[in-house]
């Protein structure tokens, strides 16, 4: 399998169970255990691993051991795993500030708006989009008068095409974090 889909389906899933639908348990647990697998085949790709532990935890599961390394890593990690591993460090009741004052640094500003840029390459976490969305999700569950929080919101509303963003997963991802943050506000 597929490493980020793996963890994209466990992610949904958990999501899922969340919010009070059926899931089969079964399915869960299998898509658990291939994240540890993928998660003990990782290597040094941090930005993967921060994928895979935002996943899992995500769905409950914690893995310290990979979390305190990548803690230790930070110069490795793109934006958008920054942002995971602040939410992760969030929701196991350890301190993210420093996290989270790392990719304030990487923050792109134009006036009252603000975005994260991804990669160049095209893949999961390269889309500015999407990696603006995370951002927003951790700071406004970290740092929610962070004067970034509204910058981004309006980023994300003006670049908005229609009634969508970039794409089906893009959308998705960007309405997850303006719920979060009209849940906040």
């Amino acid at each position: 399998s597929n490493a980020w889909t793996t963890a994209y389906v466990v992610f949904g899933l958990a999501l899922a169970l969340q919010a009070d639908h059926a899931v089969d348990r079964g399915v869960l647990e299998r898509g658990l255990q291939a994240l540890h697998n993928h998660l003990q085949q990782a290597g040094k790709d941090a930005n993967l691993q921060a994928y895979l532990l935002y996943s899992l935890s995500v769905a409950g599961r914690k893995n310290e051991a990979v979390r305190d390394q990548l803690t230790d890593k930070l110069g490795e990690l793109n934006s958008y795993s920054k942002a995971l591993l602040a939410l992760v460090l969030q929701k196991d009741g350890r301190d993210a500030k420093d996290v989270l004052g790392a990719l304030a640094k990487e923050a792109v500003v134009t006036g009252g708006a603000a975005r994260f840029d991804g990669g160049a390459r095209g893949g999961w976490m390269d889309h500015n989009m999407e990696v603006t969305a995370a951002a927003l999700r951790a700071f406004v569950k970290i740092d929610p008068k962070n004067p970034l929080v509204p910058k981004m919101v309006n980023w994300l509303s003006v670049v908005r095409q229609g009634n969508y963003w970039a794409s089906t997963k893009q959308t998705a991802m960007v309405i997850y974090g303006l719920t979060e943050f009209v849940g906040r506000s």
